[in-house]
């Protein structure tokens, strides 16, 4: 089973993005913040893994871990 990472912006919903790894969604979420002219707080995880949050002022960044299974 491979695992996909979607990050969404909350100021920006309607454009989730898809990487491959976790490193990927991390750079795009640094580039992200960076773009915006923020610090985003620590990451937090969801209890069970499938999130990780983090927020800044004026945005939340979270990345979902997604299960795919192959057909």
């Amino acid at each position: 089973m491979q695992v996909v990472y979607v990050l969404q912006v909350s100021d920006d919903i309607d454009k989730p993005v898809a990487f491959a790894t976790e490193l990927h969604a991390r750079d795009r979420v640094a580039i992200a913040a960076h773009d915006r002219g923020v610090t985003l707080d620590p990451w937090v995880a969801g209890d069970d893994g499938s999130f990780m949050r983090a927020e800044s002022p004026g945005a939340l960044f979270t990345i979902y871990r997604c299960p795919v299974r192959e057909s």
